[in-house]
């Protein structure tokens, strides 16, 4: 836990100083607040650090010297600005003249979400090939044909090479729980310094809508324990979010000011799609509202230099899918070639189909299923995703209804970014984990509109949060029935009590729900895998420590030795490479037997 707290102070002050160096470099001023350019800040340099650190993985593993040398390159180009240092020195000063219970408040998230990120992960993604790429990063960089050995190494994210240089000492095997604690404190920053300015009378519709948008995403991550994984879906729903955010600052901005301002949701959009392709509704909606708003300002200088940024940060993912995969855009069997170490059009089309049906049947598709038989199961599997899609709908009728009420500068690109990025996951993977983050903001956005007007309706924010989070795991338990009862006592509370209802009240009680919600889920989801929680003082535990290596076994195929688990219901985890629950292909063979696993895989010409 200590180490964490150490580790993730050191990256804030890292990432944070590269950031900085980029909005200074750009004289970025719509984001002046201190908190609100530290959050953007750390973001823009987690990502630009997770893109250098994936594009240099193409020629080089990424060892841990790689990985400092990146990190002081970026940072003395940063500091090497006057503007940059001179900021650094005030908000350092801003931050020390802060009050002794916000500080203690942060300190207090930090250890709390400490403790939760100290326990063993069991995303079972994790075991299956997040860990298992991060070793591939690590020791060899980005090697030709892994797809071959496992076909979920062709769909690799940037997110793993962020973590590869950690990869050593007694850090090795441990460095999962890094940047997902990192990232979910960086939200519980941003939740905790808006509803301090909730509480000092800034009760803007913009602080409501962050303040309400987080609330529904942060407690509903908790199933499963995505936060503390180095899962690359959890930063791209904060980053679908953040991008609502940024486009509504931006946007409020003078037109004069615009273009210059707008390039920020911009790189952070492009810079979020080699994490996950689940970002791509992000990219084009962050191009669309770089080069088109305002209207009458369209130009073609802005277009070119959209293209240019959105082609920089997606071209790394290209090259690393073909040399994995042979495909561009593997898994889409569109995009296959023809080259030796290529997995083919069929085992792509299968693996597209394969996630699809994944996530609408949680598993295979019956044979005798029709097209659209999976949405009845699908209902009772994903009741959060489903719930938020219905209060979405709603929430979208009703803005639409009342849109002068609404209307905002930027509103029409967030509501698309919300209605686009929702149908997208819908279509392609209909599953809470990609589409959380779209499907959260058009409530928030009516919510905010309730809370920001001290409408007795705001009461209906508390049921919305509670049932979000809650709605769908184990419904006749006994610590479900608390929560329902809490929510809708406070909610009852709220709605007949509203004009006596203070901001500090009505905060209580939706970090109430929020609580009570995070402690059902921590027992809940460890009682149910049949593990124990306990509080780990300094580190976090070896994925070898609670997952043992001896449940894998080896097998060598054309001259290739390989591990794979005992039991089909395991994952390999810390396994030695490589390993791989199934063979993509039983062909497979050395490029090059002198050089061995560094020089990659391909299918046998025999």
């Amino acid at each position: 836990m200590i180490a964490l707290l150490v580790g993730w102070g050191c990256l804030g002050l890292v990432t944070s100083i590269i950031g900085l160096g980029i909005l200074n470099a750009l004289q970025i001023q719509a984001i002046h607040r201190w908190g609100d350019r530290f959050v953007v800040s750390a973001w823009l340099g987690i990502l630009v650090l997770a893109w250098l650190l994936f594009s240099l993985s193409l020629a080089m593993p990424l060892s841990p010297m790689v990985g400092l040398i990146v990190v002081l390159v970026l940072m003395g180009l940063a500091l090497a600005q006057h503007r940059c240092r001179q900021e650094i020195q005030q908000r350092w000063q801003q931050v020390m003249q802060l009050n002794l219970r916000f500080k203690l408040l942060i300190l207090g998230l930090g250890l709390a979400i400490a403790a939760f990120a100290t326990q063993p992960i069991i995303w079972p993604d994790t075991g299956l090939y997040h860990y298992p790429a991060t070793q591939w990063f690590a020791q060899y960089g980005t090697v030709p044909g892994l797809a071959l050995v496992h076909h979920r190494f062709g769909t690799n994210s940037a997110w793993f090479a962020l973590t590869a240089p950690l990869e050593f000492g007694i850090f090795a095997e441990r460095s999962n729980t890094f940047l997902g604690g990192f990232i979910f404190g960086l939200g519980a920053i941003q939740l905790a310094y808006t509803i301090r300015r909730l509480l000092n009378g800034e009760k803007t519709w913009l602080n409501w809508f962050v303040c309400l948008a987080l609330f529904l995403l942060m407690p509903t991550m908790f199933w499963g324990y995505l936060p503390f994984s180095n899962s690359p879906d959890q930063p791209v729903l904060f980053i679908s979010f953040l991008i609502a955010w940024l486009i509504l600052l931006t946007a409020s901005q003078p037109t004069q000011r615009h273009n210059q301002e707008a390039l920020i949701p911009l790189m952070i959009g492009a810079l979020a799609a080699p994490i996950k392709l689940s970002a791509l509704p992000m990219l084009v909606l962050v191009f669309g509202f770089y080069a088109c708003h305002p209207i009458q300002s369209i130009s073609v200088r802005r277009i070119g230099i959209g293209m240019g940024i959105s082609s920089l940060t997606i071209l790394p993912l290209l090259s690393f899918n073909f040399i994995t995969s042979g495909c561009f855009l593997y898994p889409s069997a569109l995009s296959c070639t023809n080259v030796p170490w290529s997995v083919g059009r069929a085992v792509a089309e299968r693996e597209y189909q394969a996630i699809q049906q994944w996530n609408q049947w949680w598993g295979s598709r019956p044979p005798d299923a029709g097209p659209g038989d999976w949405i009845g199961p699908w209902l009772g599997l994903e009741g959060q995703l489903a719930f938020l899609i219905v209060c979405s709908l709603i929430a979208f009728g009703v803005i639409c209804y009342r849109y002068r009420d609404f209307k905002m500068p930027g509103q029409f690109y967030v509501l698309s970014l919300a209605s686009l990025g929702t149908l997208y996951v819908f279509k392609a993977a209909p599953s809470w984990r990609f589409g959380l983050g779209y499907a959260c903001l058009l409530p928030a956005w009516l919510l905010a509109d309730y809370c920001a007007r001290s409408s007795r309706l705001r009461a209906v924010s508390i049921l919305v949060v509670a049932g979000a989070a809650n709605l769908w795991l184990a419904l006749p338990s006994l610590s479900f029935l608390i929560v329902l009862v809490v929510a809708i006592a406070a909610a009852i509370y709220a709605y007949l009590w509203h004009r006596r209802l203070t901001t500090t009240t009505f905060l209580l009680l939706l970090t109430l729900v929020s609580t009570v919600i995070l402690i059902r889920h921590y027992p809940t989801t460890y009682q149910s895998l049949g593990l124990q929680h306990r509080l780990q003082l300094w580190l976090p535990p070896k994925l070898s420590t609670v997952f043992n290596n001896d449940k894998v076994q080896s097998r060598t195929i054309n001259g290739v030795q390989y591990f794979f688990p005992k039991q089909n219901s395991e994952l390999c985890w810390a396994a030695p490479l490589p390993c791989t629950p199934i063979l993509t292909h039983e062909d497979l063979e050395l490029r090059d037997p002198a050089v061995g696993f560094a020089a990659g895989f391909q299918r046998s010409i025999e």
